[in-house]
């Protein structure tokens, strides 16, 4: 019996010397058995990384309870703590609501401005902590005309 390549997966047996039997795979059948392992070592690698991860909120919002009695911004270089302020849904005055505050970073990230925004609390003082995204200071063109 002979191995018909085009057969992905087929067992091909062949005699061997002295009697003995050989199994053959096709080449299809050889790339398929290496995708499936491939795949499943994937899988473990993936299911290994996220079992050992314990579930952490990608930013602490300050504790709940207490009226927000400052707000200071650090961190800031070209922008204004007015108007980083200006995107805020809380005011002084307001509790430490932790989904108003959630609102509140979400509104600054879209702004386009920040690179990376948190929120810490110092007493009753709300403090945003902001980098901001680089400018583009100069544009050289080098080269042909």
């Amino acid at each position: 019996m002979t191995c018909n390549p085009c057969d992905a997966g087929t067992v091909c047996r062949r005699s061997g010397a002295k009697g003995q039997e050989k199994r053959l795979l096709s080449v299809h059948g050889k790339k398929l058995v290496k995708a499936v392992v491939v795949t499943v070592a994937w899988a473990f690698v993936l299911l290994g990384a996220a079992g050992s991860v314990d579930a952490q909120p990608l930013q602490q919002i300050p504790v709940s309870g207490g009226v927000i009695e400052g707000i200071a911004v650090r961190g800031n270089q070209r922008i204004e703590p007015a108007t980083v302020a200006s995107y805020l849904t809380v005011r002084i005055g307001d509790p430490f609501d932790p989904a108003a505050l959630d609102e509140s970073l979400k509104r600054l990230f879209a702004t386009g401005l920040f690179a990376d925004v948190s929120f810490d609390r110092s007493g009753n003082t709300l403090i945003i902590n902001v980098t901001e995204n680089p400018i583009i200071n100069r544009i050289i063109f080098e080269g042909n005309k």
